[in-house]
């Protein structure tokens, strides 16, 4: 099928009753009735389906005539873990294992841009439940048990109307050094900074979260939406996500990896935030990402451009 064709297709599906009824149903974080994005084979694009209901996926394959990729996942949660496995770090930087202070939980700290409010003021992109939800500008924050700074901004994570980003944003202490740029997945600096695209699925990722270090992977959708995610606070939908299988039957993400930053190997470009994973029934691991990282930097107060 035309990327076209698919998107309609989503749209179609999407207003039917039995795919709006399974959505509703989606009350307590332990199912995902179904969620469509587009996946691809070759030259041609394919429905994508992550559901744990069988009989809404059949559905859903019968009516893209077969053009169609099945994840049958019952659970979708954020990839945070209250262990530890990074020691303190003098230089912060991307893939730096991070966590509120006194809160038993850790995620990750990416990418590092400079704040559209103040200039002097360098940001780690993270994600609000990593800082915490709806946390409150000033928590402290650390890593590798040391404070390194303070939670800037939260996105406004919603358990009511969609989201487009799970995201936060901490300010670093002044006195800690940075390297903003170096990704150790390419081994290299980034290049830029970009949204991700159709393009995209097929192509070879990296994430770098400590917890299991630098991973690799490839993009298996863009444009998933209704992605139901179980919070402690409730159950979140999702739009403009993409997701990721990891290489050589290991996954791209494990716990720990909440808030990393998704990286292109071809281009070397930071395209992605990592949020939330989950298991299919055949054992393979799914990965979910926020798929426009400059509007999730934008949303928690940063400037989506590298610094120099």
């Amino acid at each position: 099928m035309r990327y076209e064709d698919v998107t309609a297709l989503i749209e179609e599906a999407t207003a039917t009753q039995e795919v709006a009824v399974g959505i509703r149903a989606y009350s307590d974080g332990r199912t995902l009735p179904v969620a469509l994005g587009v996946g691809r084979a070759g030259d041609s694009f394919r429905l994508a389906i992550f559901s744990s209901d069988p009989v809404v996926a059949d559905q859903l394959v019968a009516r893209a005539a077969g053009e169609a990729d099945v994840y049958l996942i019952p659970t979708v949660s954020p990839r945070v873990t209250s262990s530890w496995a990074q020691q303190p770090h003098d230089i912060i930087g991307i893939g730096r294992q991070v966590g509120p202070v006194g809160l038993g939980w850790v995620g990750t700290g990416g990418i590092v841009v400079r704040s559209a409010e103040d200039a002097k003021v360098l940001l780690h992109v993270t994600n609000e439940h990593v800082t915490g939800e709806r946390a409150p500008r000033g928590r402290v924050m650390h890593q590798g048990g040391r404070s390194y700074g303070v939670v800037w901004r939260t996105g406004g994570l919603s358990f009511t109307v969609s989201n487009r980003y799970d995201v936060g944003t901490v300010a670093i202490d002044r006195t800690r050094r940075v390297n903003a740029t170096y990704e150790h997945g390419i081994d290299d600096n980034l290049r830029g900074i970009r949204r991700m695209t159709p393009d995209d699925v097929g192509r070879r990722f990296t994430n770098t979260g400590q917890t299991r270090g630098t991973m690799f992977g490839s993009c298996v959708a863009v444009d998933v939406r209704d992605l139901a995610v179980g919070y402690n606070g409730g159950v979140a939908r999702f739009v403009d996500q993409a997701a990721f299988l990891g290489e050589n039957g290991k996954p791209f993400s494990v716990g720990g990896h909440s808030g990393s930053t998704i990286v292109c190997v071809d281009d070397r470009h930071a395209v992605a935030l990592l949020f939330a994973g989950g298991r299919d029934a055949t054992g393979r691991d799914l990965t979910f990402a926020a798929a426009d990282l400059p509007g999730a930097i934008t949303a928690g107060g940063g400037i989506p451009e590298l610094l120099a």
